[in-house]
């Protein structure tokens, strides 16, 4: 990892770890603690926090392996995309439930026919 690399990985998860914090501080200073936190929502987002974090925080404490892309010449960075296969499935749940609520109830009510 170069000099830039490093430095670029640091600035990345500084960045996520602090969206993190902020998403955990409110609860903690309100004092309504870890219940409020009590969601799956916040979990999930919490847990993709937490890989990002982790993916672009390892570079810059182990040696991780690096490939070059044929096409473009760029490093590539395999632990990241190690990191895509639990993103993938929580992004995509993230996206249908955001979608949920814009759609009207009525399409949700469904008859059975027997």
């Amino acid at each position: 990892v170069n000099e830039v690399e490093f430095f670029t990985t640091i600035g990345g998860a500084s960045i996520i770890f602090i969206s993190a914090a902020c998403k955990c501080a409110p609860p903690l200073v309100i004092r309504s603690g870890w219940i409020s936190m009590n969601n799956g929502v916040v979990i999930g987002a919490l847990t993709v926090q937490l890989i990002s974090f982790l993916t672009d925080f390892l570079p810059t404490l182990v040696k991780v392996p690096i490939m070059v892309d044929r096409i473009t010449g760029a490093n590539v960075y395999l632990l990241r995309f190690c990191s895509w296969t639990p993103l993938a499935f929580l992004m995509t749940f993230f996206t249908e439930v955001s979608i949920l609520s814009a759609i009207p109830e009525k399409q949700f009510q469904t008859k059975a026919s027997y």
